[in-house]
């Protein structure tokens, strides 16, 4: 990667070869042994996979919570400075994935010094109006084959998240 002034034509298929999307998953056993045939098949098992393993909650009121902070209506206390988001920007590992965001890690990296200012505006914002952004709830959550047959996959969910918020404020 360093020298790419150099070698401009390696620089560039790298690039070429991180931007392909690898789309699709391949085919599944459904419940009663077979292969699946079609998306919408493989798409079925899935998502029977996701709801067996998530808890169903029944309609109605959502039950109230206490409040854990009586009288404080925004978050106090997570003090931190442009130089802190600065080295958290600096801290971020250049191999992973992009976040929903799709912003490359690298690409912030590279840009620390002139993205720190603008994200500590907004992370103080969020936390002096005790609001977090939606964006930064969404997450992609990916099917990734483990181990055994590929036929009958384990399935692991990855979520990625969006690189700032979840990587650059894990202690606070």
């Amino acid at each position: 990667m360093k020298n790419f002034k150099k070698k401009p034509k390696a620089f560039y298929s790298y690039v070429r070869a991180k931007q392909k999307v690898k789309a699709g998953v391949s085919q599944l056993e459904d419940e009663k042994g077979e292969l699946t045939k079609t998306d919408q098949e493989t798409a079925n098992v899935l998502n029977n996979f996701f709801k067996s393993v998530f808890t169903n909650e029944p309609d109605g009121d959502v039950p109230t919570l206490p409040d854990r902070c009586p009288g404080i209506e925004k978050l106090c206390g997570a003090a931190f400075t442009v130089d802190d988001v600065e080295k958290k920007l600096h801290a971020l590992k250049e191999d992973k994935s992009p976040g929903i965001d799709q912003i490359h890690p690298y690409v912030l990296k590279e840009c620390k010094s002139e993205m720190a200012v603008p994200l500590f505006k907004i992370f103080t914002k969020s936390l002096e109006e005790g609001n977090i952004p939606d964006d930064w709830k969404q997450a992609r959550v990916s099917p990734i084959f483990k181990k055994g047959s590929r036929v009958r996959q384990v399935i692991t969910d990855q979520s990625v998240l969006p690189v700032y918020p979840a990587r650059s404020w894990s202690h606070y």
